[in-house]
């Protein structure tokens, strides 16, 4: 197989992942803002502290 079929062949997709981060405003802004990706939710979990943001 040639270098020019398996390089058409190719899908790029993400899957779901988790990202810790230290400042959970500044990333969803560098998400949304700069690479165009919508928030979906964003909720906290007081028992657990922590706050979750689903970005896609």
């Amino acid at each position: 197989m040639s270098e020019k079929v398996l390089i058409e062949n190719l899908s790029f997709r993400v899957h779901p992942m988790m990202l810790p981060v230290a400042d959970l405003d500044r990333s969803i802004s560098f998400y949304t803002r700069l690479l165009g990706m919508k928030l979906k939710e964003r909720h906290a979990s007081e028992a657990r502290k922590v706050e979750v943001g689903l970005i896609g």
